[in-house]
């Protein structure tokens, strides 16, 4: 169980980051 939602985490915080980025990205111009 653990394992599974380990990469599931995983990828929601690298999503979160992307985004994150991303408007900064766009605020920053």
């Amino acid at each position: 169980h653990l394992v599974s939602a380990t990469p599931f985490k995983n990828s929601l915080a690298f999503l979160f980051q992307e985004v994150s980025s991303a408007c900064l990205c766009c605020f920053s111009q």
